[in-house]
C-alpha cells in the first residue's frame, strides 16, 4: 500500500521509474507500526488506518517476513484473527461506533 503524499511527491522525481519499489518502502517506514494491533487501531476511529493494516497484513505463512510482528499473523492465523476481531468488536460496541462496525 502508499500513501498518497508519497506517490504525488515521487511522480515528479525524474529518475523514481527506475525504482518501483520505493513508492511502498517509503509508505511502509512512515506507516503505523508493523505491532500496531487492529483491535487498538479502533481507538483512532479511522477507517483508512485498519484497511491499511489489514492490506499489510500476510495472507500465508509463507509471505511472513522474519521476526514477529502483529502484521505478520493477523490473516495468516486463524487464532489471531479471531481475537483481533473479537477484541475490535469490543470496542466498537463500548464506544457505539457505528462507522467502524460497517
Amino acid at each position: 500500500m502508499e500513501l498518497q503524499v508519497v506517490s504525488c511527491l515521487l511522480r515528479h522525481q525524474p529518475y523514481i521509474p527506475a525504482l518501483p519499489e520505493l513508492g511502498r518502502k517509503v509508505s511502509r517506514f512512515l506507516g503505523p507500526s508493523p505491532n500496531l494491533s487492529l483491535s487498538e487501531a479502533c481507538i483512532y476511529d479511522s477507517i483508512a488506518l485498519l484497511d491499511w493494516i489489514w492490506d499489510s497484513s500476510c495472507t500465508f505463512i509463507a509471505e511472513r517476513s522474519s521476526g514477529w510482528s502483529q502484521h505478520n499473523f493477523l490473516r495468516s492465523d486463524n487464532d489471531c484473527y479471531k481475537w483481533e476481531f473479537a477484541k475490535g468488536m469490543q470496542f466498537v460496541a463500548r464506544d457505539g461506533n457505528v462507522k467502524i462496525l460497517e
